[in-house]
């Protein structure tokens, strides 16, 4: 069972993420490395919303580094939030538009998976059931958070261990090819997707698909990861 008290290496947290998807768990799971802490929000299989005590991920910080909110900015909205929070306030005091503040938002998510997502060390335990009350719920596509995340993961051996050292054959049923069409995939992605055919392993998928093979990888470990396309070890002698 991948929630729980468990030890994070590297691209674990895609485990993780597909099974409270795939399960449509209810929880906080709690992500830590030395004296970070970052946290991932789920109802109902879908991430909502994140958090972390690191400085790097704070969505004010995202704003500064994009150009759309200053330090200075920061502090004047600090000084005035009066019980709101900060976002808001920036919104209200007109230093941000609601359209900054959401796109900042879901960079933050995004950039706490994909940190994670690349830790050589750390924990994770997954509370069931508990969320922080009045807890926002973002617009986000959950299918492609994982991918997102899975895309984000710059480590070709990895990569390759994961899918078998690329040798072994990408199954896909009739039912999971269905839903992967529900899916709103790049040109190469459909490529890619159209290329499984049963027999062929990631890197002769890649090559007739003609996209780069880490690239492509990557997207089908994202698949993989959601329940829609299987390694078939069994076929690798």
């Amino acid at each position: 069972m991948v929630l729980g008290n468990r030890t994070l290496r590297r691209g674990d947290l895609l485990a993780i993420l597909g099974e409270i998807y795939r399960k449509q768990e209810t929880g906080t799971l709690v992500m830590q490395q030395g004296t970070t802490s970052k946290f991932l929000y789920a109802q109902e299989g879908q991430f909502i919303f994140a958090a972390s005590n690191a400085v790097e991920d704070k969505f004010t910080e995202i704003l500064i580094e994009k150009g759309k909110l200053t330090r200075e900015q920061l502090v004047i909205a600090q000084e005035k939030k009066d019980g709101r929070t900060i976002g808001r306030t920036l919104v209200e005091m007109g230093f941000l538009t609601s359209g900054d503040l959401l796109d900042a938002l879901l960079d933050q998510i995004k950039r706490i998976a994909s940190s994670v997502a690349a830790w050589e060390s750390g924990r994770s335990v997954f509370k069931t059931g508990i969320l922080p009350k009045n807890v926002a719920k973002l617009p986000i596509s959950t299918p492609w958070f994982i991918l997102d995340t899975a895309l984000g993961i710059d480590a070709r051996e990895w990569t390759a261990s994961t899918l078998g050292g690329l040798e072994a054959p990408i199954v896909m049923s009739k039912a999971e090819r269905e839903a992967v069409k529900t899916l709103s995939l790049a040109s190469q992605e459909v490529r890619v997707v159209e290329s499984i055919d049963n027999k062929r392993n990631s890197r002769r998928i890649c090559e007739v698909a003609k996209v780069d093979t880490f690239d492509g990888a990557r997207f089908l470990i994202g698949l993989s990861t959601l329940g829609l396309c299987r390694v078939d070890r069994k076929s690798v002698v």
